[in-house]
């Protein structure tokens, strides 16, 4: 941060981080997604309900976290499916009743976003989350932690649920919220598909 550079930050949190430790300017050139092939195939008011979630090991993504938060989902919303992917091979504390996709390509990321209703983010610590945006652009309602990877497009109760860290029952209580009430969950789809409509790579190059 403190060598004589230009300094570039893709998530407003970062600039924020950085203004700390350096008196120089620092431009904001936010992440994007290919705006082309997350779209909404599938419309939300079909879909049967089900959770999505990325699943890695590393202990930052919260797996532990959303995994509990996805069985009090269940008790509350017996019907409910959930998927999670990942690169990895299936971990081992993934429950049987939990389907996974190993390594999806990305037709079918793109498929698996348009099957699902809600996308449940439940990491500790993110730069500018992909796969939450990548969700919203294809009509998923998503509900994730209070991190600054996601700040620049989840809006708490605008565009997201949004909740504190580690907190289980915060989760688990926006992912019923949205799986149970139509009327939220398809103005947050709504909002929350058109603000991520702006995260465009031609605005990034541009900016670059």
């Amino acid at each position: 941060w403190r060598l004589p550079m230009a300094k570039i930050a893709i998530a407003r949190w970062l600039v924020e981080e950085g203004s700390r430790l350096t008196s120089d300017s620092i431009e904001y050139i936010p992440n994007a997604i290919d705006l082309d092939t997350f779209v909404t195939t599938v419309d939300p008011k079909s879909r049967t309900p089900r959770v999505v979630m990325l699943a890695s090991t590393s202990p930052i993504k919260g797996l532990d976290i959303g995994l509990a938060a996805l069985e009090e989902v269940r008790r509350k919303v017996p019907h409910v499916r959930s998927t999670l992917f990942g690169v990895q091979p299936r971990p081992a504390q993934i429950p049987a009743w939990t389907d996974y996709v190993r390594n999806p390509s990305r037709d079918e990321l793109v498929a698996l976003y348009n099957s699902s209703s809600v996308y449940l983010c439940p990491s500790r610590g993110e730069g500018w989350h992909l796969p939450p945006a990548e969700a919203m652009a294809c009509g998923c309602a998503l509900v994730t932690t209070n991190i600054g990877g996601v700040a620049d497009y989840a809006m708490a109760d605008a565009t997201a649920l949004v909740a504190p860290v580690d907190d289980v029952r915060s989760l688990a209580e926006g992912v019923v919220r949205v799986l149970t009430d139509d009327t939220l969950r398809h103005r947050l789809i709504a909002a929350g598909s058109g603000q991520i409509r702006s995260f465009s790579w031609e605005r990034s190059a541009r900016k670059l």
